[in-house]
């Protein structure tokens, strides 16, 4: 039998350190190329059609993720998680730094498609690496600390990316992509659990089976959601601020920074926050309090009002998916983990598409204040429901999934 790493010895600070640093590529493929993307434009001949070519390379890894992560999940619960995050690893270093060397647009929309590829693999099987390796409290901290990490990370990123395209030009900052070659060496060194005795854990022989069941689907459908609120100030507060009278980009950059940073401190509150609430009252709890703020949004009738607005719903979007990730980890068999975690991860990344899908019509119908009335009443309703799920009685709740190495009777 397999034992489990702890959180400060054995094996545990290897294992640590690559489900944390397996992340940090994802924050590079928009933090690093956002700087740069109007001296892209320009180098892509400029104008309307130069801004639509580059726009068109920066949302590219969005598709190659939807496909990508449902696919190198299967292959993590075939082949082993190692072997995937090794292959991940490379494709996003390889392709990453490659951008270094090329300034047309096909070959560009085919490195940044791979980069896509490779951090949909990353992020999903990594997380499905935690549900082998920890247990309980363990398992939220890494969670936790996993989301707070990519919360500093995607800001710093910027910040860095910003210098770097001011000093070298606007793929200067690719060269940070180099980080992947540290990934690889964690994951081909770190022990984990033999794949034998992870394909014997209960529940490893139901295939399919438990992605069919009905309250995964639920939880799938439910990340859906989530990723409408979640993508929800990055794409609709800057289109409220114009409809407000505030149509200077640096007014949105200014009320934009503070949220980001507490959003962070909620990404580490999350850790003490699991050890206390379940992982669906602390969802439905998000999920009133974005309510709150995004009403307020909504209502403001000044830009202090609105930055409030702002500030109350970007604080609990840094639990939303932690929560329910916490949950699923806690629920689904071993050897289904890692396509769990792909769903999970292709479904959030619908986020950037599906939220102008139900703002859009809205905002044309009513009016994007109501709108954004619309949106908490959606996610009012949505916490509400969770509350209430929570407090079925216990004989109907599922036996949590523990990791490798620990059997339920």
């Amino acid at each position: 039998m397999t034992k489990t790493c702890s959180m400060v010895g054995g094996a545990g600070w290897p294992v640590i350190s690559l489900l944390l640093f397996a992340t940090l590529p994802a924050t590079l493929v928009t933090g690093a190329f956002s700087p740069g993307l109007p001296v892209l434009a320009d180098e892509l001949g400029g104008g309307p059609k130069g801004q639509a070519l580059a726009q068109l390379v920066m949302g590219a890894p969005s598709t190659a993720m939807l496909v990508g992560a449902p696919l190198f999940g299967w292959l993590a619960d075939r082949a082993g998680a190692r072997l995937v995050l090794v292959i991940c690893a490379a494709i996003t270093t390889v392709a990453g730094l490659a951008c270094l060397a090329v300034s047309d647009f096909e070959p560009l929309l085919v490195l940044r498609c791979l980069i896509g590829l490779g951090v949909s693999g990353l992020v999903p099987v990594s997380g499905a690496m935690i549900g082998e390796y920890f247990d309980g409290h363990d398992r939220s901290k890494l969670i936790g600390l996993r989301q707070g990490l990519m919360s500093i990370t995607t800001k710093l990123v910027v910040v860095i990316s910003g210098l770097l395209v001011h000093a070298y030009g606007w793929s200067a900052p690719f060269v940070l992509y180099g980080i992947g070659v540290g990934v690889i060496m964690l994951a081909l060194f770190v022990p984990t659990p033999p794949r034998s005795e992870r394909l014997t854990e209960r529940g490893a022989d139901d295939g399919y089976t438990p992605l069919l069941q009905p309250w995964f689907i639920a939880c799938a459908i439910g990340n859906i959601l989530l990723a409408v609120f979640i993508y929800n100030l990055l794409i609709q507060v800057p289109f409220l601020l114009r409809a407000k009278g505030y149509p200077d980009p640096r007014t949105f950059a200014s009320l934009y920074f503070l949220p980001g940073f507490i959003s962070v401190l909620f990404s580490f509150a999350f850790i003490a926050l699991r050890k206390r609430i379940a992982p669906l009252p602390l969802l439905g709890g998000a999920l009133f309090v974005f309510a709150v703020g995004t009403a307020v949004e909504g209502a403001a009738g000044s830009l202090l009002m609105l930055g409030v607005g702002v500030m109350i719903s970007a604080a609990p979007v840094a639990l939303l998916e932690p929560s329910l990730v916490a949950y699923v980890l806690d629920r689904i068999p071993p050897a289904t983990r890692a396509r769990a975690m792909g769903i999970l991860f292709a479904t959030l990344h619908l986020g950037p598409l599906l939220n102008p899908l139900v703002m859009w019509p809205l905002t044309r119908l009513m009016g994007i204040e109501s709108a954004f009335f619309v949106l908490a009443g959606l996610a009012l309703t949505g916490g509400a429901f969770l509350l209430g799920r929570s407090y079925l009685p216990v004989s109907r709740q599922r036996p949590v999934a523990g990791p490798v190495g620990q059997h339920q009777p």
